[in-house]
Parts: structure tokens; C-alpha cells; sequence
């Protein structure tokens, strides 16, 4: 799609998500009187390893990203 070099995209998502992520992570886990949501770090990290889980199922199902598959 955009034609760049695999190594280059995978640098700049990793550069443009990680303090996003991390960010996320923390607002998450730190107490309300913090300005987080207080739910703790333990339910914070299941969640989003379910949510990662569920996205890769989703990607090894689908297929959706494979620029082998057969278009229809």
C-alpha cells in the first residue's frame, strides 16, 4: 500500500504505538485519585493480552493480511 521497506514500517510503528500504548497501560492501572481509572495492573494486562489474543485469532483465521490469498 505503501510501499515501504518492511524493516522501515516496522521501526515507525514501533516508534509512533509504543509510548501510546504505554500511556494507555498506565492511565488504566493508576488510582482514580491519580487521574487513572484504578483498575489495577493485573486486570489491565489480561485485558489487553485478550484483546491481542483475539486480534491475532482474528488474523490467522481471516487471512485478511496474506498478499497470497486469492482475491474474489
Amino acid at each position: 500500500m505503501f510501499d515501504l521497506n518492511e524493516i522501515a514500517a516496522f521501526w515507525i510503528a514501533y516508534i509512533l504505538t509504543r509510548p501510546l500504548g504505554a500511556s494507555f497501560a498506565d492511565w488504566t492501572d493508576k488510582p482514580i485519585r491519580f487521574g487513572g481509572l484504578g483498575l489495577g495492573t493485573g486486570p489491565v494486562s489480561i485485558s489487553l493480552t485478550l484483546a491481542i489474543l483475539m486480534l491475532l485469532s482474528f488474523l490467522i483465521i481471516s487471512r485478511v493480511d496474506d498478499p497470497n490469498r486469492a482475491k474474489k
